[in-house]
């Protein structure tokens, strides 16, 4: 998680990977939440 928020500080996108057998765990919603955070408006899920 704290590589994300650094590596994410300056994008302008994201891209969350899920996994189908598991479906969103509580490290997805971390990220996405951080991402909401930084202010990163377009996000991309991949399944």
């Amino acid at each position: 998680t704290r590589n994300m928020a650094t590596g994410a500080s300056t994008a302008q996108l994201a891209i969350l990977m899920i996994d189908a057998r598991y479906g969103v765990l509580t490290q997805t919603r971390r990220h996405s939440y951080i991402a909401s955070l930084l202010g990163i408006r377009h996000i991309v899920v991949a399944v």
